[in-house]
């Protein structure tokens, strides 16, 4: 009777949200060169932090009528390290030994191995501002456009992204309902509109939606407030709340939003003018706990994104052959292949209501790459499908 396997699986996770954890690694000095052993010593501490982590535990047994023969169990982790300061390293006769910690979070649902060979583009719009009477105290400035290009600067580091900024840009005339239902129709178009001009296939924007003092009072003009300011006693936090959106190029569909909020201690000299993200700005506690929080953000939009497909829009289309929109700048090769979705918009009345991606099941293979743009070629005559501009292909 031939034998068979019986394969069970655990997962033991120490938490399901980000977290910093503490590891040790070591590697051996073969032929002298400390510079290897370092490396290897540190690809082991993050891995002995993957694990710290989460876990995922298999065992593997092998039965042979109904006797067990053997037996192995793995001990494997899907999580990552987004960010890794190096505690302590010692380097021995024979060996280096360091001392990490890393800022893991779990794996996102997606394994991302179809799509992220492909660059999504991404544009980040300018910050809207609400009450910028608030927003604006202590002579803090350039809001609107600093907080995109910081959130740029973050996502550049993440592998599957091009990030262009279009801070001089706005999204949302009224931010006190962006983006819920009285703005959808705007937003939804103006989204459509900004992916087809700049190429995008995600629009991120964002609005502070508060930027006050928690007790106002602590810095109010009089000797007497002066003073009490001065004391380690006095409340001088400030709040800072960031609510995130990214709407789908394509259709104009929200598809994340997230809120972050933190505050610190406002320390610069209220009178004093500060651009928003100067290094005076970010010397400061409260400048400390917002770069933090850009930097979640920034993470959390990269980890949405890369579960995203990726997808581009055809420009032109000539007997069988077509244009893409993305070439080898977004990661695209000869041999590549792409589902091909027709796009209809959908209308409630004279309301638009999105756009429908309707599957031809027809693929396309690339030909001809250039770094914005490629040529792919439909394996038969489509004039049937009127596959025509603006329609889109797909990589999942």
């Amino acid at each position: 009777m031939r034998g068979f396997w019986l394969i069970a699986g655990l997962c033991l996770a120490l938490s399901a949200r980000a977290d910093w954890v503490t590891a040790r690694g070591e590697a051996p000095i073969i032929d002298g060169d400390v510079n290897q052993a370092r490396a290897a010593a540190h690809k082991a501490a993050l891995g002995q932090a993957a694990l710290l982590f989460e876990a995922h535990v298999t065992s593997y047994d092998e039965l042979r009528d109904g006797e067990l023969i053997r037996s192995t169990l793995e001990v494997t982790s899907q999580a990552r390290a987004r960010r890794v300061v190096v505690e302590r390293e010692e380097v021995l006769p024979d060996r280096v030994r360091m001392i990490v910690r890393a800022d893991m979070v779990a794996a996102p649902a997606c394994d991302g191995r179809a799509v992220n060979t492909y660059r999504k583009r991404v544009v980040l719009m300018g910050t809207a501002v609400a009450h910028p009477d608030r927003a604006g105290w202590g002579g803090l400035t350039g809001i609107g456009r600093g907080l995109p290009a910081r959130l740029q600067r973050s996502l550049l580091r993440a592998p599957g992204v091009e990030v262009l900024q279009a801070s001089h840009l706005g999204i949302y005339q009224d931010w006190n309902n962006a983006p819920a239902h009285e703005t959808d129709q705007r937003t939804l178009t103006q989204a459509v509109d900004i992916s087809r001009e700049l190429g995008a296939q995600f629009v991120v924007s964002t609005v502070v939606r508060d930027a006050s003092l928690t007790s106002p009072e602590t810095f109010g003009s009089s000797v007497v407030k002066t003073a009490w300011r001065l004391t380690p006693w006095a409340d001088r936090s400030r709040r800072f709340v960031l609510d995130v959106f990214v709407h789908d190029g394509f259709s104009g569909a929200l598809i994340y939003r997230n809120e972050y909020t933190t505050s610190g201690e406002w320390t610069l000299d209220p009178a004093l003018p500060v651009v928003f993200a100067s290094d005076r700005f970010l010397s400061q506690p409260y400048g400390e706990q917002v770069e933090r929080l850009l930097e979640r953000a920034a993470d959390d939009l990269a980890d949405t994104l890369r579960c995203q497909p990726f997808m581009t829009r055809i420009k032109q289309v000539e007997d069988l052959r077509l244009l893409l929109d993305s070439g080898a700048n977004a990661g695209i090769r000869p041999g590549d292949q792409f589902r091909v979705y027709r796009s209809r918009l959908i209308y409630d009345g004279t309301r638009l209501k999105g756009t429908e991606l309707r599957d031809v099941s027809l693929a396309v293979k690339v030909v001809q790459v250039q770094p914005d743009f490629a040529i792919a070629t439909f394996p038969r005559n489509p004039s049937r499908l009127n596959i025509q501009r603006d329609d889109v292909l797909i990589a999942w």
